[in-house]
């Protein structure tokens, strides 16, 4: 019974290590950068790594490893921007707009403003697992987000709720954001959506090849 505890205990810090190191590593490499350039090389590479630890609980990940990764993504994993950046643009705008209009605002606005924030929740929730996961690049990567986001709007809905929690955990304790703020986020959400893929994935559709040696 004790080397049970002991074991899982041992587990669980190692679990918690590799979260606040790979977060780490995603604030080094996207603040190495203009941030608008570097933050979704950085995501992807943070979402690959976590998808070899799920595959392999004892892989270890190291700097080089890390920064290999970033490089060989960082051309295709940047051309998400052109779909993520105008839409993030978008909802910074229309919400500043609402917040400080003094006019009423009509309700056909408000309805598309709801659900262009609906429709980006789904898409940020689902697009950097899918990038990682799946053999899936850019548009692809848009567009499937965007699929198996709205066929299951309850896994969609119960993620969301799940990750304003973890937010709210995260923001409210002094000291975790810097360790934990993306990394325990996307750890999240990669596990939820993981399931779901496995469950709705064609035969057709392969996971991505290991074309990198990198392990969490």
């Amino acid at each position: 019974m004790n080397n049970w505890i002991m074991n899982r205990l041992e587990a669980m810090g190692n679990w918690v290590f590799a979260l606040a190191y790979v977060n780490v590593l995603w604030l080094l490499f996207t603040l190495a950068g203009a941030v608008v350039f570097t933050i979704t090389p950085a995501t992807v590479a943070m979402m690959t790594c976590i998808r070899r630890w799920k595959e392999d609980p004892s892989y270890t990940i190291r700097f080089d490893e890390y920064r290999k990764l970033f490089k060989s993504e960082f051309r295709e994993a940047s051309r998400l921007n052109l779909f993520l950046l105008p839409v993030l643009i978008m909802l910074i705008l229309n919400t500043g707009l609402l917040l400080h209009s003094q006019m009423e605002i009509p309700l056909i606005l408000m309805v598309m403003y709801i659900i262009s924030v609906v429709f980006s929740a789904v898409m940020f929730m689902h697009i950097f697992t899918v990038y990682a996961l799946l053999n899936k690049r850019s548009l692809q990567a848009v567009t499937a987000s965007v699929v198996f986001g709205f066929s299951h709007p309850f896994h969609s809905m119960m993620s969301f709720l799940l990750i304003v929690l973890v937010f709210l955990l995260i923001f409210s304790t002094s000291g975790l954001a810097m360790f934990f703020g993306i990394s325990l986020i996307s750890y999240v959400l990669f596990r939820r959506n993981c399931m779901l893929y496995e469950k709705d994935l064609s035969d057709d559709e392969e996971p991505r090849p290991h074309t990198e040696a990198v392990s969490l």
